[in-house]
């Protein structure tokens, strides 16, 4: 899922330009919360 974030995120004109800095902050995130854990946090939906 947070890989369709930062790619939605590329899609709009002026915030791509902030885009990839804002993907690797929450990629940093997914892989604090998967290290912490000690496994892939689960999906929201499912």
């Amino acid at each position: 899922m947070a890989g369709v974030v930062a790619a939605f995120l590329l899609t709009l004109p002026l915030i791509n330009l902030v885009a990839p800095i804002v993907a690797t902050g929450l990629m940093v995130h997914v892989f604090e919360q998967v290290r912490r854990h000690g496994g892939v946090p689960e999906a929201a939906g499912t």
